[in-house]
């Protein structure tokens, strides 16, 4: 699956970039993915927050974020279970907590990855 993960990503990242992209346009790509990597586990912890303090409809609004944030970035896995925890709030469910964990196994295998990717570009 982290192959799957790294191609997701790398053809993302192309998509935004070009295949060739200047200095200033792969600083543009770092700094889009330290946002990301900064601003996840955030958005993980608030989503959590507002399903244990029963707040469906801020849940399904942080989980629509994460969803956007994720799929912007190259993040699929991600994006689509974001997608299936909004959808589970939007149908009045609370979703599993096998569902908020798979977020953050997810996040967890995504975030290295984007590193490298960061690293990459960089140098």
């Amino acid at each position: 699956m982290t192959d799957a993960r790294a191609a997701a990503l790398h053809e993302r990242l192309l998509d935004i970039a070009g295949p060739d992209p200047s200095a200033a346009e792969r600083a543009l790509m770092v700094r889009l993915i330290e946002n990301f990597l900064r601003k996840v586990p955030a958005m993980l912890d608030h989503l959590e927050r507002t399903l244990a303090g029963d707040d469906p409809a801020e849940a399904r609004t942080a989980a629509h974020a994460l969803r956007g944030s994720a799929s912007n970035i190259g993040a699929d896995g991600l994006a689509l279970l974001a997608g299936a925890v909004e959808d589970e709030i939007r149908a009045g469910r609370p979703p599993s907590p096998a569902a908020v964990t798979a977020l953050r196994t997810e996040t967890d295998a995504v975030c290295p990855l984007l590193t490298a990717a960061a690293g990459r570009l960089s140098g």
